[in-house]
């Protein structure tokens, strides 16, 4: 059975076209417009395998969503797709828990459909109650792509601040 996931985002068309493609790819799909209904769903858990979620929501951030997500053990992996593309929020996302950050437009097929499936793939063994955890392969982490983009932040941020405490 294809993963079960929470799609956020206050935008209805957003909703509509993500809800058909991924409805169109065999996964299960609800939806929450803004944060509370967001994390009332995440609270309420075994809603999502996966959530798709963006940043700028109506009653609250999704920041605050992925911080009541964090507070599960049984969290669902996190891809935050958002317009906001800054390495502020990228690194804050990283720090409370995002699997990947995707900045859109998200090209459906490609970026969004690698994303989901790399996603739910890393939510399976978390989700499996027949072997102990320390049987797991590998551990949850943010994608390659990710983790690149915040190395290279930091040595940037590095290379900045030595550059300023040596005038």
């Amino acid at each position: 059975a294809k993963a079960r996931i929470l799609f956020v985002d206050d935008d209805p068309a957003a909703q509509k076209l993500y809800r058909a493609y991924l409805v169109g790819e065999g996964y299960e799909v609800s939806t929450a417009a803004d944060a509370p209904s967001a994390i009332e769903a995440v609270r309420a858990g075994g809603t999502a395998d996966l959530v798709l979620l963006d940043l700028g929501l109506p009653g609250g951030s999704g920041f605050d969503v992925l911080a009541a997500i964090g507070e599960r053990d049984d969290r669902p992996t996190v891809v935050v797709i958002t317009a906001r593309d800054d390495m502020q929020s990228t690194v804050k996302a990283i720090q409370l828990g995002a699997y990947e950050y995707l900045v859109k437009p998200v090209e459906l097929s490609l970026s969004l459909g690698d994303s989901v499936s790399a996603g739910t793939a890393a939510a399976r063994p978390r989700r499996s109650t027949s072997q102990p955890i320390a049987s797991t392969t590998r551990p949850i982490t943010p994608s390659d792509a990710l983790r690149t983009t915040v190395d290279r932040f930091c040595q940037n941020f590095r290379f900045s601040a030595s550059v300023l405490s040596s005038s």
